[in-house]
């Protein structure tokens, strides 16, 4: 049962219908027949902060990435955009893949997600409001890997107000759906999977085995004790300005690590510009 909420205008010539899962919180507009035309610009004009976010997501992630799978096998960025993120990604070492059925690959050409390839973990950041069954998406990821890293803003317990809550974007038109911490719960257990949640934009769904390792406690706190040092995961990016860097905060924060983990993978700036000039699918001049 998902009892009418309330109706809001969209995109100024539209309107949307809420309803609340009364089982699980969920909140989401019914069908939502003005999405080809908020999506005839897949990144919307009012999207000022797309890049800054993808820096501030690599920054956020690649140290959880790290310790997920070493950093030598590979990830998919699912619902990617223009591929900034997955570039961001390649260029620190890590093997991502790009797939978007949106949007144009600008920044990943050449690497987009291969044909029945499995996956160490997916990405998908700032898409589950986006999508409008967000249980067929995730069933599509968690076919690929056994680690979903997600962002979307949690909403509140009460139904935010429809004037006042940016997060809505009825002027955009694109978010469709809206997730409590309660409403994300029953979506991983459905799918048989664990929570972990920073309590704002940041999650993840996991194996319960995984609860509680470095990488779920990043995601959860966003921080580590000094005592980490000491696994073995984090010893191989273990340089002593990183370490005296932890030192000064009293923690370990991922940021800091950005440095280290090109310097241990190697980055693929510029392998990948190789390869894509081997394949020739650049343009000729």
């Amino acid at each position: 049962m998902a009892p009418w909420i309330f109706r809001h205008q969209v995109l100024l010539s539209a309107l949307a219908d809420m309803h609340l899962c009364s089982k699980c919180e969920y909140l989401f507009a019914a069908q939502p027949r003005w999405l080809s035309k908020a999506y005839a610009r897949v990144i919307n004009a009012m999207d000022t902060g797309c890049l800054a976010r993808a820096v501030d997501l690599r920054n956020q992630t690649a140290l959880p990435i790290f310790l997920i799978s070493g950093g030598r096998e590979p990830w998919l960025d699912y619902g990617a955009g223009h591929g900034v993120y997955v570039r961001l990604m390649r260029d620190i070492g890590f093997d991502f893949y790009w797939n978007d059925p949106l949007a144009e690959n600008l920044f990943a050409n050449g690497f987009e997600e291969p044909d029945g390839k499995k996956f160490a973990g997916v990405t998908c950041f700032e898409c589950l409001e986006h999508f409008t069954d967000p249980l067929g998406e995730m069933k599509k990821m968690t076919s690929r890997a056994p680690w979903i890293l997600f962002s979307t803003e949690l909403r509140s317990e009460s139904v935010p107000n429809p004037e006042a809550w940016l997060y809505y974007g009825w002027e955009h038109g694109q978010h469709v759906g809206f997730h409590s911490l309660k409403s994300l719960g029953v979506l991983a257990e459905t799918l048989g999977l664990k929570l972990v949640s920073s309590g704002g934009w940041l999650h993840a769904f996991l194996p319960a085995r995984e609860a509680e390792s470095l990488s779920a406690r990043l995601i959860r706190d966003g921080r580590l004790s000094l005592a980490a040092w000491r696994r073995g995961e984090m010893q191989k990016l273990f340089r002593a300005s990183t370490w005296l860097r932890s030192l000064g905060r009293g923690k370990i924060v991922p940021r800091d690590f950005v440095d280290a983990i090109p310097r241990f993978l190697g980055s693929k700036t510029w392998q990948d510009h190789l390869k894509i000039k081997k394949t020739k699918k650049y343009p000729p001049r």
